[in-house]
């Protein structure tokens, strides 16, 4: 009797044991898949940020590359007249042998290669504005179709077609899985399915996925740096007006905004001054002393950085001699005097070319990246022509830049947080996306344990263990009723809902390594879709999910008011 009664209680105890081992090791084993179905789903997240940033980049340097054609264009025009039009009207200076020597040559030379220049320009400048535009826009475009294909392969990440199936099957007996595979949906994307194929998406991951598409569309949206710098809204820069504006023309070289120095008809850096010393004494004569062609140019952002402007302009400066007798019988000494400005003598020289809808050439409007609420001075505007080539600027403004070498060639939307308010040391950092709260189950009767599988002790011999799916009610052991019944060793195993669920937690966040790409200035970069150092990583789960998910399992509100007492009292 005393043999009998130990063999059973150790019966009892070893069939516990493997029940209690083989939940345990489904439960870790569903723990790690709804961590990877998470942490998948963060890690998509985070690769649709950092296309947007790499993309950003691309688009901004085409744009660079567009400003710079613009600009260069308008030079190659300039360059062409100066040696078209200015020179020939000062050459009569040049005399001498020195002069000669110096300026004939040369002017005639790059007369001829000037021509060639602008007529080369002219021909492939649109060609390849219009195709840098058809690059930017197809950038931007691929920003969208990316953005929106991240929650499709979120959904395909977390098996939503699967769960969405069930539920519409078991409400109306209407059956998706044909239309999910026709949009790729399946188990050979499903996280879920491919670490678990008996688990899926419970009605609290569903929700969880629902919420947070609907909060991860609000973090970024698409901006469009066209608006006007008052214009507010989700699509406008806000605060930091003008971000991508002032990104792109900071990107530029010292070519684009000022490329203003002297211009010598020789190659630099030949001397500029001409002196023949046979001419300083003598016959009276006025000749030229120096000869210096001065050039002014730069490239701007006009029209609400719709319009990518450039003008270039040449003045002749020169010292010219005046004869002074000296009596009472000479000779004349030709003395150099003040310099000489062309024009009045002639008109100078000039070019101009833009990129955007048509825009006028003009010393306001134009975008100022160091003061982004206003525009750039009338000083400072197109490499100080205005101020130190105003006269040949305003002839050339005149005339304008001619036809647009594109024009949809300005700025273009991109996407980027939404939130781009001035960041302060604990606001409107964005240095995490919305998180995304993922539960999985599995029935019970999947689970093999002493009650089901091949073992079944307890049970009848046909009976099953548990109902197919989750119910409604935890499957616990039976009373006993009797000394010798049927069922009196089944364990069970406790589980709400017929069911073994769970919970994870994953987000994209922003963090940029200081120790391999550190930044020049030693700041912490805060969240935008500018640098591409977006990553995941899994959180854990707050008391009020973990609440959520057990009330859905059917607890009580009082039962988990006890449990998260016990909790508190273990801290």
């Amino acid at each position: 009797m005393f043999v009998t009664i130990f063999m059973l209680v150790v019966m009892l105890a070893l069939l516990t044991m493997y029940s209690m081992g083989q939940l345990t090791t489904e439960k870790m084993k569903l723990q790690n898949t709804a961590d990877a179905a998470a942490y998948s789903a963060a890690v998509a997240q985070a690769r649709d940020y950092n296309f947007s940033a790499y993309t950003n980049r691309a688009m901004i340097a085409n744009q660079v590359a567009m400003a710079q054609l613009v600009g260069l264009t308008a030079w190659v025009r300039n360059y062409d007249d100066t040696f078209r039009t200015l020179t020939p009207q000062v050459s009569w200076m040049a005399r001498g042998a020195v002069a000669n020597v110096l300026w004939t040559p040369f002017v005639g030379a790059l007369r001829a290669a000037a021509g060639g220049l602008r007529s080369g320009f002219n021909s492939a400048a649109p060609i390849v504005a219009k195709g840098l535009q058809i690059i930017i826009d197809a950038l931007g475009f691929g920003q969208s179709v990316y953005h929106y294909g991240t929650a499709l392969t979120v959904a395909q990440t977390l098996g939503v077609d699967n769960k969405m199936n069930t539920i519409l099957a078991g409400l109306a007996g209407f059956d998706m899985s044909g239309f999910t595979s026709l949009i790729a949906f399946g188990n050979q994307y499903d996280v879920v399915k491919m670490n678990d194929p008996d688990a899926a998406l419970s009605l609290l991951g569903l929700v969880g996925y629902a919420y947070n598409t609907y909060e991860w569309f609000k973090f970024t949206s698409e901006k469009n740096p066209t608006l006007a710098k008052s214009t507010t809204g989700k699509t406008a820069d806000g605060g930091n007006s003008e971000r991508f504006a002032k990104v792109t023309t900071s990107s530029m070289d010292g070519f684009y905004d000022i490329r203003t120095r002297p211009w010598v008809p020789f190659p630099w850096p030949l001397p500029s001054v001409l002196v023949d010393p046979t001419f300083l004494v003598g016959g009276p004569m006025v000749y030229g002393f120096t000869m210096l062609l001065f050039h002014n140019g730069g490239t701007e952002l006009r029209n609400n950085n719709k319009t990518w402007s450039a003008m270039d302009v040449t003045s002749f400066f020169g010292l010219v001699t005046i004869p002074i007798f000296i009596p009472p019988f000479g000779p004349f000494i030709n003395l150099p005097i003040l310099p000489w400005l062309i024009p009045p003598f002639g008109p100078g020289a000039g070019g101009a070319a833009q990129a955007g809808p048509s825009n006028s050439i003009s010393s306001t409007g134009n975008f100022d990246r160091d003061n982004p609420a206003g525009s750039k001075s009338g000083f400072d505007s197109y490499g100080k022509s205005y101020s130190a080539n105003a006269i040949v600027a305003a002839m050339q403004q005149g005339k304008g830049a001619g036809t647009s070498l594109a024009t949809s060639g300005g700025l273009r939307t991109y996407r980027d947080v939404a939130d781009v308010a001035q960041v302060t040391d604990t606001d409107h950092q964005n240095l995490s996306s919305p998180p995304i709260i993922v539960e999985v189950e599995k029935p019970s009767n999947t689970i093999f344990t002493s009650a089901n599988g091949n073992l079944r002790v307890g049970r009848g011999g046909s009976t099953t263990a548990d109902p197919a799916g989750c119910g409604p009610s935890a499957r616990t052991a039976p009373a006993i009723t009797a000394l010798v019944a049927t069922g009196n060793l089944d364990v069970g195993d406790g589980m709400a809902s017929n069911c073994m669920r769970a919970l994870s937690k994953a987000e994209a966040y922003f963090s940029r390594p200081a120790d391999i790409f550190a930044r020049g200035d030693g700041k912490a970069e805060y969240g935008s879709l500018y640098s591409p150092y977006w990553q995941a990583r899994l959180l854990p789960n707050s008391i009020a999910e973990q609440a959520a998910s057990m009330i859905i399992q059917g607890l009580s509100f009082g039962t988990i008011a006890s449990w998260y007492n016990d909790y508190l009292a273990k801290f």
